[in-house]
């Protein structure tokens, strides 16, 4: 049974949404049919179909599905899958934005895991506080937060975290004014997702990149970071009106009207798409 559930999550990951749909329902079902009583295979089925339904940006469903399941693992006395399933809910919080409610996720996950147990899982909460901290203003805390952890993610953090790690302190030495470190963070970043094809991401660095030369007054990097936004952006992703306002800020960056709040505007735009695909971006007049 537990098989079944693994099988419909192998369809999502193959991108077979309808027949991912189909094989959970009849997971359930064979499930329902069997009188399984087993809680850890209710928890699993319930985390796995989340995924499928994070996928489809259903994100009231998902946040069903995974408190559901964090409650079975925390009866099971399951830290390590209470921990998972909750900092994927954590996930789920800041997407929709509630930042709050997020960062108090976060600290749930902390309670549960440990760096002796499990490293990874360990400093992935750990950079998601970090990373809530920011969101929430707390721009001093997120920095101490990733000074603390440096050596960590050096010795135990996976590549995708190291590039995250490199966005966000860039993004925070941005906020402080730091402007070269900010700068030497952030195009580490860009170019490490540029080499992995992650269009939506380069560009979402990319408009940081260009609030940055906004605010120095660097109008030569200004045009040219524009540009490569639409360039990386168009070669792997294709969002119709987020790759229509990535032309649009190139076009006012090279006839030099761009103004922080288009940078700003466009970034708040990509940041929504990603989690409601079907929004539209609406230019000023």
């Amino acid at each position: 049974m537990r098989a079944l559930a693994y099988q419909a999550n192998a369809l999502r990951l193959l991108g077979d949404v309808a027949g991912a749909h189909e094989g959970f329902a009849w997971a359930r079902k064979v499930i329902a049919q069997r009188g399984v009583t087993d809680l850890e295979i209710y928890a699993e089925i319930d985390r796995l179909q989340a995924s499928l339904h994070l996928d489809q940006r259903l994100f009231d469903e998902a946040e069903h599905l995974l408190a559901r399941s964090a409650m079975l693992y925390g009866l099971l006395k399951d830290r390590k899958g209470s921990a998972t399933v909750l900092l994927k809910l954590s996930m789920l919080y800041a997407y929709r934005g509630d930042v709050d409610l997020a960062l108090e996720t976060d600290r749930k996950v902390l309670e549960l895991v440990s760096l002796a147990d499990d490293p990874q899982l360990y400093l992935y909460a750990r950079f998601n506080l970090a990373y809530d901290l920011a969101e929430a203003g707390e721009i001093g805390s997120a920095r101490d937060l990733l000074a603390y952890d440096e050596d960590l993610y050096e010795e135990h953090a996976d590549e995708t975290t190291r590039i995250n790690v490199a966005w966000l302190s860039g993004r925070i030495a941005l906020a402080t004014r730091e402007y070269r470190v900010a700068e030497e963070s952030l195009c580490s970043a860009r170019d490490a997702y540029a080499e992995r094809g992650n269009g939506f991401d380069v560009a979402c660095i990319c408009l940081d990149l260009a609030l940055l030369y906004f605010q120095r007054g660097q109008t030569q990097e200004l045009t040219e970071v524009a540009r490569q936004a639409v360039v990386l952006f168009g070669k792997e992703e294709v969002h119709r009106d987020a790759f229509a306002a990535l032309i649009l800020l190139r076009d006012a960056a090279k006839a030099q009207t761009l103004t922080v709040t288009a940078i700003e505007k466009v970034a708040r735009f990509l940041k929504e798409v990603r989690t409601n695909p079907s929004v539209r971006f609406e230019p000023a007049n």
